[in-house]
């Protein structure tokens, strides 16, 4: 989720099928849209781990990518115990969800100098206006350091 910009809803929906391993990418389907993201690397070996262990638990290609132990469809109710779950497990005094992860990404992608219209198609935003208030919010880093440069900065 996180170094997809993933939303609870499309996690959840994404068949087994909709990974391009060769590409680098997933496929990520909502109603009457649908979007292409890209994964790096890393990513990919931790979904490489858990394909195997869906393969151990022989899931059948209908299973959706994510699911329960038992080949189930996971619940966002379940998702989001869970990121509060490890967010606590981790000693973290902020709230963990899916939504400050698809800003930390957003936040990351920007502080990486990636334009902000592929930000956009990364998180599936129809409008560049909608990833503008994610950079607002999270990446103050460009105004904190533009007004440290002003002249008479105290430190």
């Amino acid at each position: 989720m996180y170094r997809c910009g993933l939303r609870v809803a499309e996690v959840i929906a994404l068949p087994s099928r909709s990974v391009d391993r060769e590409d680098g990418t997933i496929r990520v389907a909502r109603p009457n849209r649908h979007r292409t993201v890209a994964l790096d690397g890393s990513s990919f070996r931790v979904l490489d781990a858990w394909l195997a262990r869906r393969y151990d638990l022989s899931f059948d290609a209908h299973s959706p990518l994510f699911c329960t132990l038992q080949g189930g469809t996971l619940s966002p109710s379940y998702l989001r115990a869970l990121f509060a779950r490890l967010g606590r497990k981790a000693k973290l005094d902020k709230r963990v969800s899916a939504e400050v992860l698809r800003r930390t990404l957003a936040a990351e992608l920007a502080r990486e100098g990636v334009p902000i219209g592929l930000i956009q198609a990364q998180l599936g935003h129809g409008s560049p206006a909608t990833t503008q208030r994610y950079l607002t919010r999270v990446a103050p880093d460009g105004l904190l350091e533009a007004m440290r440069r002003r002249e008479g900065w105290l430190t």
